[in-house]
């Protein structure tokens, strides 16, 4: 009988051991270390929040927050590249975890709109809003994205003569 209940008390501590952090205890780690400019630190405890709730709204917020730390530079070990690198990961998961809400459909058009104008990656912005219009075609910001694509890779000066008719 002792070696039934010594079990039963070692499986329940596994258990407790195993379960998963709230989100809330994410968000309030991550705005502590946020306040204690520990930014790697907050990326991590979002990352987690990310990886264990991806479709919850919270994870969305992380999300946002992910992206303002890199645009910004906060992350001082990413070179400009590569924060805006994580940017694009950023709006990807967006997309893929809320593809039907506004902010999913506004980053996917983001994912292209980075590629193209931050990181020169032409090829694949051509591909990242050719897939925002194929699932968007009526979205608000389809029109921007076949600007995009008609002027994907040229200069501000060229883009103007054209727009001239020179």
């Amino acid at each position: 009988m002792k070696y039934i209940r010594t079990i039963l008390v070692l499986i329940a501590l596994v258990l407790i051991g195993c379960s998963k952090r709230s989100e809330k205890n994410y968000l309030d780690s991550a705005s502590e270390k946020m306040r204690n400019n520990d930014i790697s630190g907050c990326i991590v405890e979002y990352q987690k929040l990310i990886q264990d709730y991806p479709s919850s709204l919270n994870s969305l917020a992380a999300l946002d927050s992910l992206i303002y730390i890199y645009q910004n530079g906060l992350e001082k070990s990413l070179s400009r590249q590569a924060a805006q690198q994580k940017v694009v990961e950023c709006y990807s998961t967006i997309s893929k975890n809320f593809p039907e809400s506004d902010q999913g459909k506004v980053a996917m058009f983001m994912v292209g709109f980075i590629q193209a104008n931050e990181l020169q990656q032409y090829d694949a912005a051509k591909k990242s809003y050719q897939a925002f219009l194929d699932k968007n075609p009526n979205h608000p910001m389809a029109p921007a994205a076949r600007t995009e694509l008609e002027n994907i890779g040229k200069s501000a000066e060229d883009i103007l003569k054209s727009a001239k008719g020179i």
